[in-house]
């Protein structure tokens, strides 16, 4: 008996000693594993970072992914171009060349038929550089502050030609200014400096953000990303006027033309446009004599829309929507009880827009208080002071920011090295190695 017991302890003890091992061994892992969140509102510039990564430390993209990306960067280009022409209406211009009335309609008619094929085709082309050039067109760019449109608009319809080239495979720069909107969660682990990253992408529009709370357990550092050249824009989920609705979006690049709208017969378009009018028949266009645009305008831009919530937690600054919305956001996320003990680093993302755009568009349309000079120096460091004082806790609690542009590669490479040794000391003291 007593035999049988010594050797019932000697296994009980092997398997302690298993069992110590694995534990150490899992916190070893543990500690080298660092969970990155990436938190911000719509168009802050949040999966062109994680793009990014996969570029740095992740190999890159060989030849098969770029072409995966050519049917969303010809949907960009023609979205924007819609979208641009749907504005018109809304902002009362006119073509410059009474011509381009009809290219506009071609331009809606041609978008099913050829988009089926994944290419733009030789007639679409025309109908899009025709536009493109027309003045009228371009003094609608220049006011896209009163409507939606991406930041990628210029730099593809400029590259037309070659883009719409049959040979045509994307480059890592047209990848990265590529535009799909995140939804639900996107992982992307890689190795840097020893260590296991997982950099968790999650949607930023509103009716994404109740999906975070799963990403909460865990994260080492949240990188909120700021949209600096937002400051006078709306948020995508207010002002819905592109070729699409949201809910159509990816389902554009895959279904078959004719449930897409285009085609027509007899010359004419057909097109199923957001928000039919009533009485008019389903898929046909409304044709304005100077204008014919194939839907009814959108609501125009409210300036100076602000919640009262927004109003509450920014004062007198009251910044205008996508602004307000990261404000609000930043706020919730800084001074939130979970994220005690996590590092947070705030990327104040498109400086090269806020640079361009600053020499256009005051501050104060956005901070009415706001005394400074408009370049992009003072207006920079003064969006950055905004940020960091909703801090309330800045005695325990440290607010990292950069200044980064998410399509310069170098610039995030040099950024994120800086990023991780921050990440590693602030570990360190957490563990009390430090």
């Amino acid at each position: 008996m007593g035999c049988r017991q010594s050797s019932e302890e000697k296994e009980a003890a092997r398997r302690s000693r298993r069992i110590d091992r694995h534990l150490r061994s899992e916190s070893q892992r543990q500690r080298r594993e660092i969970k990155l969140l990436l938190l911000g509102t719509s168009n802050s510039g949040k999966s062109t970072i994680v793009k990014q990564m996969k570029i740095i430390h992740s190999g890159g993209f060989n030849l098969e992914a770029c072409k995966e990306y050519k049917p969303l960067i010809l949907y960009n280009a023609i979205d924007s171009l819609t979208r641009i022409i749907r504005a018109l209406t809304t902002l009362k211009i006119d073509f410059h060349n009474a011509d381009r009335a009809y290219d506009a309609v071609q331009l809606f008619a041609l978008t099913g038929p050829a988009e089926s094929k994944g290419e733009i085709t030789p007639e679409l082309l025309g109908v899009m550089k025709r536009l493109w050039a027309d003045s009228g067109v371009q003094e609608c760019f220049q006011r896209s502050n009163e409507y939606h449109l991406e930041d990628n608009t210029a730099y593809y319809l400029n590259d037309l030609d070659r883009i719409s080239s049959a040979e045509y495979i994307p480059t890592v720069e047209d990848i990265l200014r590529s535009r799909d909107m995140t939804t639900g969660i996107v992982e992307n682990k890689f190795t840097f400096k020893e260590l296991t990253f997982k950099m968790v992408d999650v949607g930023g529009q509103r009716s994404e953000r109740k999906k975070w709370i799963h990403c909460f357990e865990g994260v080492t550092a949240i990188i909120f990303c700021v949209e600096l050249s937002g400051y006078d824009l709306k948020l995508y989920e207010d002002n819905q006027t592109g070729f699409t609705g949201r809910a159509q979006r990816r389902a554009w690049l895959s279904l078959p033309a004719s449930t897409r709208g285009g085609g027509g017969r007899g010359g004419e378009a057909y097109f199923s446009p957001v928000g039919q009018e009533p009485g008019r028949p389903a898929g046909r266009p409304a044709v304005h004599p100077k204008n014919p645009l194939l839907s009814p305008p959108g609501p125009a831009h409210s300036w100076g829309a602000v919640s009262a919530e927004t109003r509450a937690s920014t004062g007198s600054r009251a910044p205008l929507s996508r602004m307000a919305e990261s404000l609000r956001l930043f706020d919730s996320i800084c001074n939130n009880n979970w994220f005690t003990n996590t590092s947070l680093i705030l990327f104040l993302n498109k400086k090269d827009l806020l640079a361009e755009k600053i020499k256009r568009i005051p501050l104060t349309v956005c901070f009415p208080d706001y005394k400074g000079q408009n370049t992009y120096e003072e207006a920079a460091v003064y969006v950055q002071r905004q940020f960091e004082d909703l801090n309330r806790n800045k005695e325990t609690k440290e607010i990292y920011s950069h200044f980064t542009c998410a399509t310069d590669t170098s610039n995030i490479q040099f950024v994120f090295d800086a990023v991780t040794d921050v990440i590693i000391q602030n570990n360190l003291k957490y563990i009390g190695l430090c």
